[in-house]
């Protein structure tokens, strides 16, 4: 079975995004976790496919938690998310790690395509 894990600080937002994957990806188990440190934690002690992660955690790094992870899981996609929409952004993810970068904005129609093409 394959196994997503979300980083995702905000309760609602994680809630969704594990039952949109749910009804969506029904094969995949998808776990959470709210900040970097049960993030690393996870990542060194299971078997994972995909991270998503919200690059826009408040009070973390979400680049410093993006390259940590990266460092932990590094055969491991990663599918970014966060709030800019710039190319400069978009660069700076994949640079720190990252296999994708999506700007909240198109989440719902590109997350779905882009963890079924990994």
């Amino acid at each position: 079975m394959t196994t997503i894990l979300l980083i995702v600080h905000h309760k609602s937002l994680r809630q969704s995004l594990r039952d949109w994957l749910a009804i969506d990806l029904p094969q995949c188990r998808v776990i959470e976790a709210m900040d970097t440190t049960a993030a690393i934690g996870l990542a060194q002690n299971t078997v994972l496919h995909t991270i998503i992660i919200d690059i826009d955690m408040p009070q973390e790094n979400g680049f410093e938690t993006l390259h940590r992870i990266h460092k932990t899981a590094p055969d491991v996609q990663v599918v970014a998310f966060g709030l800019d929409e710039t190319e400069v952004r978009r660069a700076g993810v994949i640079e720190a790690g990252a296999t994708a970068y999506l700007p909240k904005s198109r989440m719902q129609t590109e997350l779905i395509p882009t963890l079924k093409a990994a």
